[in-house]
């Protein structure tokens, strides 16, 4: 249990002094050295000083979505750039059995799902 577990600002999680993304990431070790935190899975956890870095931290816990939709509008240029509009006509049709799914869900959860619960009560 003495091994030395450091917060990096590049990831941010925290890493053993001994693994070896811990020996790849040293460079990126905070400099404060307060005491360590424990955390809900039994690590102990060093949390940065600077604020600079907690908003770091926050942004990119935050951006997972933005960073999801940056990530298709580039996939979507790369298929565009290599199959043309062909790519287009692919992804609205993707687009489209989603959005048809999605309402047959919606008509079927708000219009036929009462009426089941309606012949429950006339047969009982």
């Amino acid at each position: 249990m003495s091994e030395k577990i450091y917060y990096c600002i590049k990831c941010g999680h925290n890493h053993r002094l001994s693994s070896k993304i811990g020996k790849k990431h040293l460079q990126y070790k905070t400099s404060s050295q307060d005491t360590p935190r424990k955390s809900s899975d039994n690590q102990e956890n060093v949390q940065p000083d600077d604020p600079e870095q907690t908003s770091l931290i926050i942004k990119e816990k935050s951006s997972r979505f933005s960073e999801f939709i940056q990530d298709y509008r580039q996939s979507y240029r790369n298929g565009v750039e290599k199959f043309g509009f062909w790519w287009t006509i692919f992804q609205l049709s993707l687009w489209s059995l989603v959005l048809i799914f999605i309402l047959t869900a919606v008509i079927i959860f708000v219009v036929y799902l009462p009426k089941v619960e309606m012949l429950l009560w006339d047969l009982e």
